[in-house]
């Protein structure tokens, strides 16, 4: 069979359910996937403990921010240095709290001291849609950022539940049904996702 939207068993169908929990203190994404499709982003890189932080506008392609994505302390300036490369750029955080000018010159500087404990995201303006973006934690404002492909975190591994009518909507998940459809002449096996919105 092919993987289809499972709505309802009958029969002689088994079901389980399978269901990743969250681990107790995990975070989720503090950019709200801002930095999924930044060419360079990792993970955020730890400056806490410094007074000034440097990052690169224009750099690897003249088309990233280099390290796109810092946490600092509260008080921590940090001060972008364009690289020249990739034309003019800017830096222009989402919320509005700071924008510098557009220029293209090698060695121009834009600084910006973040007294408050949060998350800033930025970009340049013209090229965000090639992925030029980044984002600045302060303090503990947000638990650590994970890597932009990594995988859920789960608390104690998968659990495996019974499928019934409205588990899924019950528990407000997107969870993974493997369907093992037994008959006299032989079986099956299906794998099918469903999502609840």
């Amino acid at each position: 069979m092919n993987r289809r939207t499972f709505l309802a068993g009958a029969g002689t169908s088994a079901v389980a359910l399978t269901v990743g929990t969250p681990a107790v203190g995990a975070q989720s994404d503090p950019f709200d996937g801002w930095l999924e499709d930044a060419p360079n982003y990792d993970g955020v890189v730890d400056y806490t403990g410094e007074d000034e932080v440097r990052v690169t506008v224009g750099a690897n392609d003249g088309f990233t921010f280099e390290p796109p994505a810092i946490r600092v302390d509260p008080g921590t300036t940090v001060v972008w240095e364009w690289s020249g490369e990739g034309g003019s750029h800017d830096v222009v955080d989402q919320d509005g709290a700071f924008e510098s000018e557009y220029v293209g010159e090698a060695g121009h500087e834009f600084e910006q001291t973040f007294d408050e404990e949060g998350v800033s995201i930025y970009g340049c303006t013209p090229h965000i849609p090639m992925g030029m973006k980044g984002a600045i934690v302060v303090g503990d404002a947000a638990g650590e950022a994970p890597a932009a492909d990594a995988p859920a975190q789960s608390a104690g591994g998968l659990q495996s539940l019974p499928l019934l009518p409205g588990t899924a909507a019950a528990l407000g998940i997107i969870a993974t049904v493997t369907v093992a459809i037994s008959r006299w002449t032989g079986a099956s096996q299906n794998d099918a996702r469903i999502q609840h919105r």
